[in-house]
């Protein structure tokens, strides 16, 4: 058996796009792109929308976001 350890690591980071669902479908490609590559079980958990210069954060969307035949599934 590995003796290497599991962590969990959360991600802040900025998407820019056009309008809410292209963030979410773009949040999910990145998220899947990051599972393919590294087999690490990537997902999006939640997604904000701020706009530049503010503290004020909406909810978009909570729960995973997939992809699918290029269609998102939420």
């Amino acid at each position: 058996m590995s003796k290497e350890k599991r962590y969990n690591v959360i991600i802040d980071m900025d998407i820019y796009a056009e309008n809410d669902l292209e963030a979410k479908f773009k949040a999910a490609e990145l998220a899947e792109k990051l599972d393919d590559e590294l087999d690490n079980d990537a997902q999006v958990v939640e997604l904000y929308k701020r706009d530049f210069g503010s503290l004020v954060s909406k909810t978009i969307h909570k729960g995973p976001l997939r992809t699918f035949e290029g269609r998102l599934i939420t």
